[in-house]
């Protein structure tokens, strides 16, 4: 499967296009990822995005959120649909 074939499959349960090649990515390289990675990944600032982006995540199941040590937040992405 190539990487635009896994976007599109992410497109079609509901995610923009930046949205779905941020998560295909990061579930080629084991799942786990930080907020900085999504912001810096959009070209955006830290703000509403990431967090629109992040709880909506967690909201449908297909990712956990585990708070680490400075309260560093770090997400898996498991959903076995995805």
């Amino acid at each position: 499967m190539t990487h635009n074939e896994r976007v599109a499959a992410l497109e079609g349960w509901g995610y923009g296009p930046r949205q779905s090649a941020f998560l295909a990515m990061v579930m080629l390289h084991g799942g786990y990822f930080v907020r900085r990675q999504v912001t810096r990944f959009f070209h955006r600032k830290d703000g509403g995005v990431a967090t629109a982006f992040l709880r909506e995540l967690v909201r449908r199941g297909h990712a956990r959120v585990a708070v680490c040590r400075r309260r560093t937040c770090v997400y898996h992405v498991y959903a076995r649909q995805l």
